[in-house]
């Protein structure tokens, strides 16, 4: 785009707007380039345009990141079970929702136990966990042990905890509303395998390797590095 005239500058303008790009033109800019993602062009020494390439997708269920919840039950003879959940997220100091919908056998073995467990997933179970995702446990009601996970109880919910990840969430029953699917439980405790601790005693995702969904590519990926400080780095903008 850069180089064009005017009129070729504002025709294609109209081309991206019809074809769902969102566009948006200002004055007295001072590039000459593309630059994350927008592209600038100077028609005399007073004007530029700006057009930034936006696509409107509609409405999607995509928010990055999305986490993967391994919810942990009990069914009514004992037998764990387990689901991946990723709509879902803190929603208070000691709640987590999680979109789950009434037919899961999930959300059957919550209501009649009161209880059940988050497990984050990790990156080197990344088969395993898409696994009790796919497989439904209406079907397959050994799905926990196919996939080759070991549970050991929680000590303080009715729930089982996945011994190959690491850390989990373990939370009583608050509520269930079939309309809109949304569980909610009080996280009672949160517990790490000392694997995944750093030296300050604290969780270390590094070592720990959580994974997240990309709900666009249908893809998992590892969280990256730290790129700054929540609560302080903010402060140098007051």
């Amino acid at each position: 785009m850069v180089g064009m005239t005017r009129n070729e500058y504002l025709k294609r303008y109209i081309e991206l707007q019809k074809k769902g790009w969102s566009g948006v033109r200002t004055s007295k800019t001072k590039r000459k380039a593309k630059y994350g993602g927008m592209w600038y062009n100077r028609y005399n020494d007073e004007t530029e345009v700006l057009i930034a390439m936006r696509k409107n997708f509609g409405a999607k269920p995509w928010t990055y990141p999305q986490p993967v919840l391994m919810i942990a039950t009990y069914g009514e003879d004992g037998t764990p079970d387990v689901m991946n959940a990723a709509w879902g997220g803190i929603s208070d100091d000691t709640q987590i929702s999680i979109c789950v919908s009434a037919d899961h056998k999930t959300t059957k073995n919550v209501l009649a136990r009161k209880a059940f467990t988050v497990s984050m997933a990790e990156a080197p179970y990344v088969k395993e966990c898409d696994y009790v995702g796919i497989v439904s446990g209406n079907k397959e009601p050994d799905k926990f042990a196919k996939a080759g996970f070991h549970a050991e109880p929680s000590e303080f919910v009715d729930a089982p905890l996945i011994k190959e990840l690491r850390m989990a969430i373990e939370c009583r029953l608050v509520s269930y509303d079939p309309e809109t699917c949304r569980l909610v439980g009080e996280i009672v405790n949160v517990s790490a395998d000392e694997g995944v601790l750093g030296e300050d005693g604290t969780i270390d995702p590094n070592l720990l390797q959580p994974i997240t969904f990309d709900p666009v590519h249908n893809a998992y990926r590892v969280i990256g590095e730290k790129v700054g400080n929540a609560f302080r780095d903010g402060l140098e903008l007051k």
